[in-house]
């Protein structure tokens, strides 16, 4: 139909009359009919958008199926999942929130006044965040113990992180609110 055109008075009863009662995409009276391939049972409901209907339960639907959809199917917690690393820590995590760790994230918000550096606001939740990226000084440490691995040397490797002085730098470091943190990660900026 063009806009601005005129229809007749009869096309418009025509388009009113294919439009009336279950025809009606909006019908709310319209209900599906059919036999629940399960138990045999007549059902009659409305069709809340579907266009068949094949069972009158979901207890049908489970027994002529062979259960629910998730039925010994294994979902991978602890060791069952694929990811699993012999329950050892990410040893980025295990570094960032050792106690030195910490005490550098703190050390960097009593230099900068609790402020954001970016916004210049105070009272909102704040992030210590490292202009050198944690992530390539990680694979800077990552280089210089190659022959480590991560996961049967972990423990190694952690000890040895607390005295590589470039993660806990306080001139490396800088205070964020969060708003202003997912700014520079996601833009580049000149942080970054």
């Amino acid at each position: 139909m063009n806009k601005g055109y005129k229809l007749s008075k009869e096309a418009r009863e025509k388009i009113r009359l294919s439009k009336l009662g279950s025809k009606n995409p909006s019908y709310k009276d319209a209900k599906l009919k059919g036999f629940c391939l399960n138990c045999g049972i007549y059902i009659e409901r409305p069709t809340c958008g579907r266009t068949i209907i094949k069972y009158c339960s979901n207890k049908c639907q489970h027994e002529y199926n062979g259960g629910p959809w998730n039925k010994g199917v294994s979902i991978g917690i602890g060791a069952d999942n694929p990811n699993w690393k012999g329950g050892v820590k990410n040893l980025q995590t295990r570094i960032r929130y050792s106690t030195k760790g910490r005490e550098w994230i703190n050390s960097i918000f009593e230099r900068d006044d609790y402020t954001c550096n970016h916004c210049s606001t105070r009272g909102k939740t704040l992030n210590a965040h490292h202009i050198v990226s944690y992530k390539t000084l990680f694979n800077l440490f990552r280089y210089l113990h190659y022959d480590l691995d991560l996961i049967d040397d972990s423990d190694l490797l952690l000890l040895m992180s607390l005295k590589f002085s470039m993660f806990f730098d306080k001139c490396n470091g800088i205070t964020l609110c969060e708003k202003c943190h997912r700014k520079i990660h996601r833009q580049g900026d000149i942080y970054d």
